[in-house]
């Protein structure tokens, strides 16, 4: 997911995570993500499920990361991580 963003030259990645992927699974990605594109200012919010599916779906974040399901035929998804 992350990797779709590496060719913008600079600008800013709005993110929401669950607390727990926001907590645990997130941070070493981000801190990757970081490293190599630091021209990419990323704003990371923490929701709930439903929450961070609103975002997504409203355009206040391009990505969420969810370990709940979302029954949204609006938005595309993925399993990212186990």
């Amino acid at each position: 997911m992350l990797a779709d963003y590496a060719g913008l030259a600079r600008g800013s990645l709005r993110i929401v995570a669950s607390q727990t992927i926001a907590s645990y699974w997130l941070p070493a990605k981000l801190a990757a993500f970081h490293e190599r594109h630091p021209q990419i200012a990323v704003e990371l919010a923490i929701d709930n499920t439903e929450g961070a599916a609103a975002q997504v779906l409203s355009g206040a974040a391009e990505l969420g990361f969810v370990e709940g399901e979302v029954d949204e035929p609006a938005l595309a998804h993925w399993n990212v991580g186990h």
